[in-house]
């Protein structure tokens, strides 16, 4: 990730907060306000940084929604 210039800082330090929220699953659940708390950033920034990782392929973003009502249930974020 550290080799891909494609990133700026703040991208690969979120893509590390990913990485290491995993704990023993797959994948990452935090939110977006989440990752903003902890960088100290708007959520808007967040979901471009998002938006960055996945266009250069290292995340993929999967939203779980309720059948009945389409109500996003959890947002999951695995590393490539």
């Amino acid at each position: 990730i550290v080799l891909d210039e494609r990133l700026n800082n703040a991208q690969m330090i979120l893509y590390g907060i990913i990485f290491s929220s995993r704990e023993e699953s797959p994948y990452c659940t935090l939110k977006n306000r989440d990752f903003s708390r902890i960088m100290k950033t708007s959520e808007s920034s967040i979901l471009r940084h998002l938006n960055a990782l996945e266009r250069c392929g290292h995340i993929e973003r999967q939203v779980i929604r309720r059948e009945t009502t389409n109500e996003v249930i959890e947002r999951r974020i695995f590393i490539l």
